[in-house]
Protein backbone atom coordinates (compact mmCIF):
# COMPACT_ATOMS: atom_id res chain seq x y z
CA UNK A 1 0.00 0.00 0.00
CA UNK A 2 1.41 3.35 -0.55
CA UNK A 3 0.49 5.62 1.79
CA UNK A 4 1.41 9.38 -0.56
CA UNK A 5 1.24 10.57 -3.84
CA UNK A 6 2.71 13.74 -5.04
CA UNK A 7 0.14 16.29 -6.44
CA UNK A 8 1.29 17.83 -9.45
CA UNK A 9 -1.91 19.69 -10.10
CA UNK A 10 -1.86 21.56 -6.74
CA UNK A 11 1.84 22.15 -6.89
CA UNK A 12 0.90 24.46 -10.24
CA UNK A 13 -1.53 26.24 -8.82
CA UNK A 14 0.09 26.90 -5.37
CA UNK A 15 3.39 27.19 -6.27
CA UNK A 16 5.47 24.69 -4.08
CA UNK A 17 5.65 20.84 -3.89
CA UNK A 18 3.14 19.28 -2.15
CA UNK A 19 1.64 15.59 -1.09
CA UNK A 20 -1.27 14.15 0.28
CA UNK A 21 -0.90 11.12 2.58
CA UNK A 22 -3.06 8.66 2.04
CA UNK A 23 -5.12 5.69 3.81
CA UNK A 24 -4.00 6.49 7.07
CA UNK A 25 -7.25 5.43 8.54
CA UNK A 26 -6.24 1.61 7.59
CA UNK A 27 -3.58 1.54 10.03
CA UNK A 28 -4.52 0.10 13.32
CA UNK A 29 -2.19 0.58 15.83
CA UNK A 30 0.07 3.98 17.23
CA UNK A 31 2.92 2.46 16.24
CA UNK A 32 2.47 1.69 12.69
CA UNK A 33 1.04 5.29 12.33
CA UNK A 34 4.61 6.86 13.94
CA UNK A 35 6.37 4.39 11.46
CA UNK A 36 4.43 4.63 8.30
CA UNK A 37 4.58 9.08 8.89
CA UNK A 38 8.61 8.87 10.07
CA UNK A 39 8.84 6.28 6.38
CA UNK A 40 6.68 8.96 4.00
CA UNK A 41 8.21 12.31 5.27
CA UNK A 42 11.88 11.06 4.59
CA UNK A 43 10.56 9.96 1.51
CA UNK A 44 9.04 13.53 0.28
CA UNK A 45 11.45 15.89 2.19
CA UNK A 46 14.21 14.04 -0.07
CA UNK A 47 11.62 14.73 -3.34
CA UNK A 48 11.71 18.51 -2.56
CA UNK A 49 7.99 18.56 -1.04
CA UNK A 50 7.42 21.50 1.11
CA UNK A 51 3.67 20.81 2.00
CA UNK A 52 1.46 17.90 2.57
CA UNK A 53 -1.87 17.39 3.83
CA UNK A 54 -4.29 14.27 4.62
CA UNK A 55 -7.36 13.59 5.40
CA UNK A 56 -8.52 11.23 8.54
CA UNK A 57 -11.82 10.05 9.99
CA UNK A 58 -13.17 12.49 12.89
CA UNK A 59 -13.57 8.95 14.86
CA UNK A 60 -9.98 8.18 14.66
CA UNK A 61 -7.80 9.55 18.05
CA UNK A 62 -4.91 8.06 17.51
CA UNK A 63 -4.40 9.26 14.07
CA UNK A 64 -5.67 12.81 15.63
CA UNK A 65 -3.09 12.95 18.56
CA UNK A 66 0.21 11.07 16.14
CA UNK A 67 -0.69 13.94 13.78
CA UNK A 68 -0.66 16.89 15.99
CA UNK A 69 2.74 15.47 17.72
CA UNK A 70 4.28 15.34 14.12
CA UNK A 71 3.63 19.12 13.58
CA UNK A 72 0.55 18.95 11.51
CA UNK A 73 -2.26 21.28 11.74
CA UNK A 74 -5.73 21.51 11.98
CA UNK A 75 -6.86 23.02 8.41
CA UNK A 76 -10.53 22.11 7.89
CA UNK A 77 -13.28 19.90 8.66
CA UNK A 78 -15.06 17.57 5.55
CA UNK A 79 -18.28 15.74 5.24
CA UNK A 80 -19.53 12.63 3.20
CA UNK A 81 -22.79 12.44 1.92
CA UNK A 82 -24.85 9.88 -0.19
CA UNK A 83 -28.13 9.44 -1.62
CA UNK A 84 -29.90 6.39 -2.29
CA UNK A 85 -32.18 4.83 -4.20
CA UNK A 86 -31.53 7.67 -6.92
CA UNK A 87 -33.81 5.77 -9.42
CA UNK A 88 -37.14 6.55 -6.80
CA UNK A 89 -36.02 10.09 -6.73
CA UNK A 90 -38.93 12.54 -8.22
CA UNK A 91 -38.05 15.78 -9.15
CA UNK A 92 -38.92 18.46 -7.66
CA UNK A 93 -40.56 21.64 -8.67
CA UNK A 94 -37.50 24.57 -9.85
CA UNK A 95 -36.77 27.11 -11.78
CA UNK A 96 -36.13 25.26 -15.39
CA UNK A 97 -32.53 25.21 -16.77
CA UNK A 98 -30.91 23.43 -19.49
CA UNK A 99 -28.63 20.60 -18.82
CA UNK A 100 -26.35 20.17 -21.48
CA UNK A 101 -23.21 17.87 -22.23
CA UNK A 102 -19.81 19.73 -22.08
CA UNK A 103 -18.42 21.37 -25.17
CA UNK A 104 -14.62 22.75 -25.43
CA UNK A 105 -15.75 26.41 -25.90
CA UNK A 106 -17.52 26.44 -22.39
CA UNK A 107 -14.21 25.70 -21.04
CA UNK A 108 -13.04 29.30 -20.02
CA UNK A 109 -16.62 29.43 -18.72
CA UNK A 110 -16.26 26.41 -16.15
CA UNK A 111 -12.91 27.55 -15.00
CA UNK A 112 -14.36 31.56 -14.13
CA UNK A 113 -17.22 29.45 -12.01
CA UNK A 114 -14.73 27.53 -10.51
CA UNK A 115 -12.16 30.12 -9.62
CA UNK A 116 -14.49 33.04 -8.84
CA UNK A 117 -18.07 31.39 -7.05
CA UNK A 118 -16.44 28.09 -4.80
CA UNK A 119 -15.71 29.72 -1.33
CA UNK A 120 -14.99 26.38 -0.08
CA UNK A 121 -12.14 23.78 -0.39
CA UNK A 122 -8.93 21.93 2.07
CA UNK A 123 -7.12 25.38 1.05
CA UNK A 124 -9.86 27.40 0.88
CA UNK A 125 -10.05 27.32 5.04
CA UNK A 126 -6.35 27.19 5.16
CA UNK A 127 -5.18 29.83 6.93
CA UNK A 128 -1.51 29.72 5.95
CA UNK A 129 -3.27 29.38 2.22
CA UNK A 130 -3.85 32.30 0.25
CA UNK A 131 -7.54 33.30 -1.06
CA UNK A 132 -5.50 33.79 -4.89
CA UNK A 133 -3.59 30.69 -4.64
CA UNK A 134 -7.58 28.57 -3.36
CA UNK A 135 -9.11 30.19 -5.98
CA UNK A 136 -6.23 29.58 -8.64
CA UNK A 137 -6.44 25.65 -7.72
CA UNK A 138 -9.99 25.11 -8.46
CA UNK A 139 -9.44 27.16 -11.41
CA UNK A 140 -6.78 24.56 -12.81
CA UNK A 141 -8.80 21.63 -11.95
CA UNK A 142 -11.14 22.05 -14.15
CA UNK A 143 -8.30 21.19 -16.73
CA UNK A 144 -7.11 18.32 -14.61
CA UNK A 145 -10.97 17.02 -14.70
CA UNK A 146 -11.68 17.43 -18.45
CA UNK A 147 -8.32 15.70 -19.15
CA UNK A 148 -9.55 12.56 -17.19
CA UNK A 149 -12.22 12.44 -19.60
CA UNK A 150 -14.93 12.64 -16.13
CA UNK A 151 -19.16 13.11 -17.09
CA UNK A 152 -19.22 17.22 -17.22
CA UNK A 153 -22.76 18.27 -17.86
CA UNK A 154 -23.12 22.48 -18.07
CA UNK A 155 -25.97 24.42 -16.74
CA UNK A 156 -27.39 27.36 -18.96
CA UNK A 157 -29.99 29.65 -18.85
CA UNK A 158 -30.86 30.42 -22.60
CA UNK A 159 -27.51 31.31 -23.48
CA UNK A 160 -25.84 32.17 -20.00
CA UNK A 161 -23.96 29.28 -18.84
CA UNK A 162 -24.85 29.64 -14.71
CA UNK A 163 -23.17 26.31 -13.27
CA UNK A 164 -21.80 22.85 -14.18
CA UNK A 165 -22.04 19.19 -12.40
CA UNK A 166 -18.71 16.95 -12.97
CA UNK A 167 -19.07 13.16 -11.55
CA UNK A 168 -17.50 9.95 -12.05
CA UNK A 169 -19.50 7.17 -12.56
CA UNK A 170 -18.93 3.23 -12.47
CA UNK A 171 -21.94 1.55 -14.05
CA UNK A 172 -20.46 -1.88 -13.37
CA UNK A 173 -21.93 -0.85 -9.79
CA UNK A 174 -24.16 1.42 -10.67
CA UNK A 175 -22.72 5.01 -8.01
CA UNK A 176 -21.58 7.89 -9.01
CA UNK A 177 -18.83 10.41 -7.09
CA UNK A 178 -19.93 13.90 -7.82
CA UNK A 179 -16.92 15.71 -7.78
CA UNK A 180 -17.61 19.30 -8.23
CA UNK A 181 -20.90 21.07 -8.86
CA UNK A 182 -22.06 24.51 -8.28
CA UNK A 183 -23.39 27.88 -9.85
CA UNK A 184 -22.14 31.08 -10.93
CA UNK A 185 -21.81 33.75 -8.68
CA UNK A 186 -25.06 35.60 -8.86
CA UNK A 187 -27.14 33.11 -10.05
CA UNK A 188 -27.30 30.66 -6.53
CA UNK A 189 -31.07 31.20 -6.92
CA UNK A 190 -30.66 28.28 -9.66
CA UNK A 191 -28.87 26.06 -7.05
CA UNK A 192 -32.00 23.43 -6.51
CA UNK A 193 -32.59 23.31 -10.65
CA UNK A 194 -29.12 22.81 -10.60
CA UNK A 195 -29.34 19.85 -8.45
CA UNK A 196 -32.49 18.48 -9.27
CA UNK A 197 -30.83 18.10 -12.95
CA UNK A 198 -27.70 16.17 -11.33
CA UNK A 199 -30.86 13.89 -9.63
CA UNK A 200 -32.81 13.76 -12.79
CA UNK A 201 -29.67 12.90 -15.50
CA UNK A 202 -28.32 10.02 -13.36
CA UNK A 203 -31.92 8.82 -12.64
CA UNK A 204 -31.79 8.89 -16.25
CA UNK A 205 -28.37 6.44 -16.66
CA UNK A 206 -29.39 4.23 -14.24
CA UNK A 207 -27.50 5.01 -11.31
CA UNK A 208 -28.28 3.90 -7.72
CA UNK A 209 -26.37 6.20 -5.78
CA UNK A 210 -24.53 9.15 -5.47
CA UNK A 211 -21.92 10.67 -2.98
CA UNK A 212 -19.72 13.19 -2.63
CA UNK A 213 -17.65 15.15 0.23
CA UNK A 214 -18.62 18.79 1.28
CA UNK A 215 -17.12 21.30 3.14
CA UNK A 216 -18.50 21.22 6.95
CA UNK A 217 -18.28 25.41 6.47
CA UNK A 218 -20.84 25.03 4.25
CA UNK A 219 -23.41 25.66 5.65
CA UNK A 220 -25.43 26.34 2.29
CA UNK A 221 -24.47 23.51 0.22
CA UNK A 222 -24.99 21.46 2.88
CA UNK A 223 -29.01 22.51 3.37
CA UNK A 224 -29.19 21.88 -0.50
CA UNK A 225 -27.71 18.32 0.03
CA UNK A 226 -30.13 18.02 3.20
CA UNK A 227 -33.32 19.48 0.68
CA UNK A 228 -32.27 16.86 -1.63
CA UNK A 229 -32.30 13.52 1.17
CA UNK A 230 -28.87 13.21 1.30
CA UNK A 231 -27.95 11.32 4.09
CA UNK A 232 -24.08 12.25 5.98
CA UNK A 233 -21.81 8.99 6.20
CA UNK A 234 -18.99 10.64 8.22
CA UNK A 235 -16.92 13.70 8.99
CA UNK A 236 -13.03 14.10 8.08
CA UNK A 237 -10.62 16.28 10.26
CA UNK A 238 -7.70 17.68 7.41
CA UNK A 239 -4.79 18.04 8.75
CA UNK A 240 -1.91 20.03 6.82
CA UNK A 241 2.18 20.51 7.81
CA UNK A 242 4.87 22.15 5.98
CA UNK A 243 8.06 21.10 6.20
CA UNK A 244 9.86 24.06 5.85
CA UNK A 245 9.77 27.06 7.84
CA UNK A 246 8.69 29.64 5.55
CA UNK A 247 5.44 31.53 5.37
CA UNK A 248 3.24 30.71 2.26
CA UNK A 249 1.33 33.63 2.29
Amino acid sequence: MKNYRLTPWDTKSLGFKTAELLDLDNLDTEQQLIEVLNMVEKLLIKQSVIFVYTRIKAQNIIAKKILQEKGYYFAESSISVVKNKVQKFTPYKCPNIDFVDFEDQYMNNLKEIARDSFDYSRFHEDPNITENSARNRYYNWIDDLINQNQDVKVAKKGNKIIGFSIQETNMDNNKSKLILAGCAKGREIFVKSLWNEILIYNKYRGVSSIETMISSANVGVFNVYNYFDFKVENTFFGFHKLFKKQSIL
